[in-house]
């Protein structure tokens, strides 16, 4: 925007005139207009403030007389010393232009009364078919217009516009609207017409305090087209609508809206506050399966169908809708958070844990000793209960060599030093600020294939993996709303052509602010990413977490310190041994599919899960080595049933590795 300057104009002229009121029209932007007055200084200069520089005309008017100067500022903020010669004075003018709604519709019919404020003649005109008008020529002097639409629920009128000169381009602008107690709460409402412009229309709306917080919502009339009914409707925070219903007044008890109680819609009402999506919103369910319902109040976190709905029992009492449990990681991971929480009647397997350098011993009643408990167990809690992850310590780490599973092998021993490393430039956007975690955004319900072979017939798990790749793999597990929602082919990367392979997959997962460059507008499709990298990609599916100790060649000053210690903390990478990281490696592909794997929870695989007729690499055969397990989940697509301690396929499905 540019910047506001102070404008002077300097110069005499003849006695007269120097003492009597200058006005100054301002043509910018063109179309509209800005009126500022000053008066003659004892120098006889005058001085108007707060313009932009671009091209003025200055009107002097003194004893029904005018003289018109042009005056370029040109950007300077004093104008020429002298002005240019005046133009002749007109004797005629002609004022013209429409009358349109505040949506731009026109409005044919319209009436435009003209007045000369010097004489207090009045005359007045009619809005054609396209809402014009034209006064034709008028006797030089000043001119006030305004408009007036009439129609079926009154009239309304525009504000006024002056003018001295002829102008062709004029506004009349009216907002249509009528006043009437429509709800019949005792007080007139406004009523506007909406997107359409026309009465007794589903978007008619009038403005509500439906909080008693004097903060103003708009009610519309619904589907019935009549403002004050019961389907009005407003928006709240976390809803869709909420409607008036039998009172008609918004913000009372009656009103109600629609949420989800185990997956079913049902209709929730806002309580004796009045206010949605609060703790005392309620709704009907046969809670005790006795053929009544009754009245379920939706907890603290004012969400209907969690784990806080309560109602009140037979004898009065608190008592929860549902009976959950709620596994408590006690240090480690489980379902990509520190502890998860599910109904019994949904409970279908025994979710893994997972704490570095440790042994998962089951599901306990309290963080050490006791029994662990079996699915069945759990099957038989009467109320909610907690339960607690308990491990062992293993007793020593895997490192050096070619393998180890812990991210994914790699191999390399603790003390290599890592190369120089690729800081990647991050967007200007705070760790934890994509508000993604993975279940929303990657599709872990449907075990299909990410991966596919190459052209030779092989998978290459030990082979290294480039940028573009890996924004492929990501894309392709993207849920089918969350695609749908970032897709584009789109992005500000000058390495990335729009008829690229890759093309969609890296402009999706830019604009989500899932992947970024390396600078200077590049992305580098075709370089190997490192493990750092991948690690970071990995983390931004997901809130960060800090819950577990570091590593040896990671420390807090590296870029990517936070995502590795993210990753880390939910079990997703465990470096390589001896408390390394490598992070500025290469990472392979079998490194790549073993941490994909975990974030979607397909880790739990032993080689009799697995089907005969599956897909087999050549370069895949050894069952023993670490990643057999991981390039096989990630290359054959799947119908998982689960036991209580892995994954069992169940049946394979179409192997169609999808790019779009």
């Amino acid at each position: 925007m540019a910047e506001k300057k102070r404008l002077n104009l300097s110069f005499s002229m003849s006695s007269p005139l120097q003492r009597e009121a200058w006005k100054l029209l301002c043509a910018i932007p063109a179309g509209q207009r800005t009126d500022a007055v000053c008066r003659a200084k004892a120098d006889g200069g005058y001085g108007f403030t707060g313009l932009r520089p671009g091209d003025y005309q200055v009107t002097v008017e003194w004893n029904g007389e005018s003289l018109t100067y042009d005056i370029d500022t040109d950007g300077n903020v004093v104008a020429p010393e002298k002005p240019d010669e005046p133009v002749a004075p007109v004797d005629k003018i002609r004022l013209s232009g429409v009358v349109v709604t505040d949506r731009k519709k026109p409005l044919a019919g319209a009436v435009i009364t003209v007045t000369e404020l010097d004489t207090g003649v009045t005359f007045q005109l009619v809005a054609d078919k396209d809402g014009r008008f034209d006064t034709g020529e008028l006797e030089r002097g000043r001119y006030e217009l305004s408009a007036e639409y009439f129609h079926v629920k009154g009239s309304n009128v525009s504000d006024t516009v002056s003018s001295v000169r002829s102008q062709d381009n004029m506004a009349l602008v009216i907002v249509l609207s009528y006043v009437a107690d429509v709800n019949g709460d005792g007080t007139d409402e406004t009523v506007y017409a909406g997107q359409d412009d026309g009465f007794d229309t589903p978007d008619d709306f009038y403005v509500a305090d439906v909080a008693n917080d004097g903060v103003r919502d708009d009610v519309f009339a619904g589907s019935d087209g009549q403002p004050g009914t019961s389907d009005d409707w407003y928006v709240w925070d976390g809803t869709d609508k909420v409607y008036v219903a039998g009172d008609r007044l918004p913000g009372t008890e009656d009103d109600w809206y629609t949420g989800k109680v185990d997956g079913k819609d049902e209709t929730v009402y806002v309580g004796k506050d009045g206010t949605p999506v609060t703790p005392d919103d309620w709704y009907y369910k046969d809670v005790d399966v006795d053929g009544r319902d009754k009245q379920v109040f939706v907890g603290d976190d004012a969400k209907a169908g969690t784990e806080d709905d309560w109602y009140l029992d037979g004898s009065g009492n608190k008592a929860p809708v549902a009976v959950w449990v709620r596994f408590k990681a006690n240090g480690g991971t489980v379902e990509d958070g520190s502890e998860y929480a599910v109904k019994i009647s949904e409970l279908k397997r025994l979710p893994t844990a997972i704490l570095k350098d440790s042994r998962f011993n089951g599901w306990f009643l309290r963080t050490s000793g006791g029994s662990s408990l079996s699915l069945g167990d759990i099957w038989k809690f009467d109320k909610s209960t907690v339960v607690y992850a308990q491990w062992t310590a293993n007793s020593s780490s895997s490192s050096g060599g070619g393998g180890g599973g812990s991210f994914g092998g790699g191999g390399g021993g603790g003390g290599t030093p890592a190369p120089a490393p690729v800081e990647i430039v991050d967007p200007e956007t705070p760790l934890d600020a994509w508000g993604y975690r993975v279940k929303e955004v990657l599709n872990t319900d449907d075990h299909m294939a990410y991966v596919r072979g190459s052209d030779d017939g092989l998978v290459h798990p030990t082979a290294d993996i480039t940028r573009a790749e890996v924004a492929m793999i990501f894309y392709r597990l993207l849920r089918e709303d969350v695609r749908d929602q970032y897709k584009t082919d789109i992005n500000s990367f000058v390495d990335v052509s729009a008829d690229s392979w890759y093309v969609t997959a890296v402009s999706t997962l830019a604009r989500m602010g899932i992947v970024t460059g390396r600078g200077n507008g590049v992305f580098d499709p075709d370089v190997k990413i490192t493990r750092a990298e991948f690690a970071t990609i990995a983390a931004r599916f997901d809130e960060m977490e800090s819950t577990t100790a570091g590593f040896i060649d990671v420390d807090v000053d590296h870029w990517a310190y936070e995502y590795i210690i993210s990753a880390a903390s939910k079990g997703w990478i465990q470096g390589t041994g001896g408390g390394y990281f490598h992070p500025e490696r290469n990472i392979t592909r079998a490194e790549v599919m073993t941490l994909v794997n975990r974030m979607l929870g397909r880790d739990s695989l032993t080689v009799d899960s697995l089907l005969d007729g599956m897909t087999i690499w050549a370069d895949n055969m050894d069952t023993g080595v670490w990643y057999y397990l991981a390039v096989q989940e990630a290359t054959n697509a799947h119908e998982p049933i689960w036991t209580a301690q892995s994954e069992v396929w169940h049946e394979l499905t179409a192997t169609v590795v999808s790019d779009h």
